[in-house]
């Protein structure tokens, strides 16, 4: 696991991000993932029907389960595997992202800080566009 309950008010984080065809890009997104200040207890990579099936560096394998599509279901599509894999490994968060989204080092730390101040229902999703 990356991060233990204890660090986090005893709240599971699960990443899901959605991949088609960019194994590179995808990549990249789990790196910044992971090197981040706080990083999520899983990352769920949902390729949604690639060519070629996406498979996660080695260095990331232990962090990462990987839901193969062997058809692209759509962003709405992928986005509903993934966050039913995540329920299923007991996520109290799910963290949309796209693959390629570059992850800010300290954005799951304020996400969850805002978190803690808004209650369980709280929904969010990051986004940052240059």
């Amino acid at each position: 696991m990356l991060a233990t309950t204890a660090q986090r008010c005893h709240m599971s984080v699960i990443a899901v991000v959605i991949t088609l065809d960019r194994p590179a890009t995808a990549s990249c997104c789990l790196s910044s993932i992971l090197h981040g200040s706080q990083r999520p207890d899983r990352i769920v990579v949902v390729d949604n029907g690639s060519a070629i099936p996406y498979t996660p560096p080695q260095e990331y394998r232990q962090d990462v389960d990987v839901v193969r599509l062997e058809h692209n279901s759509g962003p709405a599509g992928g986005a509903a595997i993934g966050q039913q894999k995540a329920l299923e490994l007991e996520a109290d968060w799910v963290w949309m992202l796209d693959d390629d989204a570059v992850v800010d080092p300290d954005a799951l730390q304020c996400l969850l800080r805002v978190a803690e101040t808004h209650g369980a229902r709280t929904y969010f999703r990051s986004v940052c566009y240059n």
